[in-house]
């Protein structure tokens, strides 16, 4: 079962109406945050976090799984992002994502029922830290086993009577036995190169297929007994061979001669026998037996009537006695054991595309705020969003981002607000954003994971200092401010605003 998930450094899982993720959390970056992952539903039910260590476990797994793997690709290249969403999200394309330079597997472990599991549940530790802008994917494949149904057992068991690397095995069998009565001088190696056949064979009916027994050097003994009775017809025509021709070659008269490239002629036909189709009465049923019944008319021996009437006979009811016997022994080898021995890897796959919505989540917070303004001479209190130039996650310590660029980039933000506290004085200002709220602007800088020391500007309108000029002459202006702010999760806040925009 193929699992794909396109992550910016984090993913959820996808329906038509998906149930948002919930964020994992821990008290410390060393801490090891807990993903679950459905396995039979195929959902994933929190957030990958970034900047931490994870781990995925993996529920509900179907009794028929025999094997998970679990791979983290990074992608160093921002084209895959622009074709993979340039028409909205889609499926991966491996292909192309392991052609671009710099890739490289993350993480690849895999985990083996009655090794690395058992049950309906099992973990694998991620143990590197998924870093914020940059494009992950996940891949989980889970491989399922199961047995074949009737009607895909009928299928395959009728595709490999088919198959020619499996009907040579049965000839050459056949055959064999024929050339050598006693029978089983052949069949280690025919054994080993017969298991291998049907291997290939069975992979060559349907990929998917898993043969689990290896080893068929009982069931070939069987065969090799089924065709006794050929063992027996070889003997017969060596006796009516010995009848016609003596033991002197050299003296052979000319309707010896021709009576034993007759008798080669049978071995010939025998040779090239194709046992699971042959039927009596068929064509090549039909030419042997006429060949022997020419062995029989063209002898010019009246003794000798008798005896190779006898020997003819016997051939054909041994010929008769196997193929009576081969179709329930061939169907009984495919079916009972090579079938029934097979099992289907089924793999079923689904596709996570990214959601910008909870990508913004994590860049903006909420601000509220105590300022002291200058030009104002006094304390305001404000509230605003904090926009952040990376993700952050707040459980994680300041100290933990030591890199000077993460230094800095998980500390600062910037801030876009309004004031709380009335800004309005006659005759002196009023609101910017109405009479009285001013805009307030400014940048942040975190000294611990909530509390934040700001500056920038208050924002409003100034008034004419002569108080018979026109109120309407106002002119825009502003004011410097510090100020401590409490950095709030502005998750709530956003949830609205977020579906509204993103939300397709």
């Amino acid at each position: 079962m193929f699992l794909l998930m396109a992550l910016p450094g984090y993913a959820q899982s996808d329906s038509s109406e998906p149930a948002a993720p919930v964020t994992q959390t821990s008290d410390n970056t060393n801490d090891i945050v807990p993903v679950e992952f459905d396995l039979g539903a195929r959902s994933l039910k929190h957030i990958l976090p970034f900047d931490k260590q994870f781990s995925i476990k993996f529920t509900n797994i179907p009794a028929g799984v025999q094997a998970i793997i679990a791979r983290v690709y990074v992608i160093n290249d921002a084209s895959y992002e622009r074709k993979h969403y340039r028409n909205g999200p889609k499926e991966i394309d491996f292909k192309y994502v392991m052609s671009l330079p710099d890739n490289r597997v993350l993480k690849s472990d895999s985990l083996v029922r009655n090794a690395g599991f058992s049950g309906t549940e099992a973990s694998t530790l991620f143990p590197f830290k998924l870093k914020p802008n940059h494009n992950y994917i996940l891949e989980v494949e889970a491989n399922e086993s199961a047995p074949l149904t009737a009607s895909q057992q009928e299928a395959l068991a009728a595709t490999l009577k088919e198959d020619a690397s499996l009907t040579r095995f049965i000839d050459t069998i056949a055959y064999q036995r024929f050339v050598n009565p006693t029978g089983y001088k052949m069949l280690p190696a025919v054994t080993e190169g017969f298991s291998s056949a049907v291997a290939t064979a069975v992979k060559k009916a349907d990929p998917s297929y898993i043969l689990v027994k290896k080893d068929y050097e009982t069931e070939l003994k069987n065969i090799v007994e089924l065709f006794r009775g050929i063992g027996n017809a070889s003997r017969n025509l060596a006796d009516l061979e010995r009848r016609l021709l003596g033991g002197n070659n050299a003296t052979l008269s000319a309707r010896q001669r021709q009576q034993q490239v007759n008798i080669n002629a049978v071995r010939r036909n025998v040779r090239n026998i194709k046992w699971i189709a042959l039927q009596k009465n068929d064509d090549t049923y039909t030419k042997l037996v006429g060949q022997l019944g020419k062995i029989a008319r063209e002898n010019d021996s009246t003794a000798l009537n008798e005896a190779l009437a006898d020997d003819t006979s016997e051939f054909i009811r041994e010929l008769d006695e196997v193929i009576a016997a081969k179709d329930q022994a061939i169907d009984e080898l495919i079916s009972q054991y090579i079938v029934s021995n097979v099992r289907s890897n089924r793999v079923l796959s689904a596709t996570y595309p990214q959601d910008f919505v909870k990508q913004a989540r994590l860049y903006i917070t909420f601000d509220l705020g105590l300022a002291y303004v200058g030009r104002m001479d006094r304390a305001n209190v404000y509230t605003g969003l904090n926009i952040y130039f990376r993700p952050l996650d707040k459980t994680i310590p300041l100290s933990h981002y030591r890199e000077p660029w993460d230094f800095v980039l998980s500390r600062t933000s910037l801030l876009l607000g309004f004031s709380i506290t009335s800004v309005q004085q006659d005759s002196v200002r009023k609101g910017l954003l109405d009479d009285n709220k001013a805009l307030v602007l400014g940048v942040g800088f975190r000294l611990t994971p909530w509390l934040k020391i700001n500056s920038g500007g208050y924002f409003y309108y100034k008034l004419p200092a002569n108080p018979l000029a026109s109120t309407n002459n106002y002119r825009f202006a502003a004011a410097p401010f510090v100020s401590l702010s409490i950095d709030v999760d502005a998750k709530s806040l956003l949830q609205g605003i977020g579906d509204a925009v993103f939300k397709q």
